[in-house]
């Protein structure tokens, strides 16, 4: 996983498309992943999120993630 210092730079630097990529990877890993790595990417995932600068990719964000988020918070449960 990308240390958080160095993700906010990373996603002024890449495509639209390699961030809304990284934001879907880390959605992935927040409702999938083990419990330490859900903290992780939960903190990268608002890294991610505070860095967005266009509409644009603020729109391919929410479009990504939104199905997922509801996907994870209305499906069962797993311990």
């Amino acid at each position: 996983m990308i240390k958080n210092c160095s993700l906010a730079p990373l996603v002024r630097k890449v495509s639209e498309v390699r961030v809304v990529e990284m934001t879907s990877k880390l959605c992935d890993k927040l409702l999938n992943g083990k419990d330490q790595h859900r903290d992780i990417a939960s903190i990268a995932l608002k890294t991610v999120v505070a860095e967005v600068s266009t509409q644009s990719l603020a729109l391919s964000i929410l479009q990504t993630l939104t199905p997922q988020l509801i996907k994870g918070i209305t499906g069962p449960v797993s311990l």
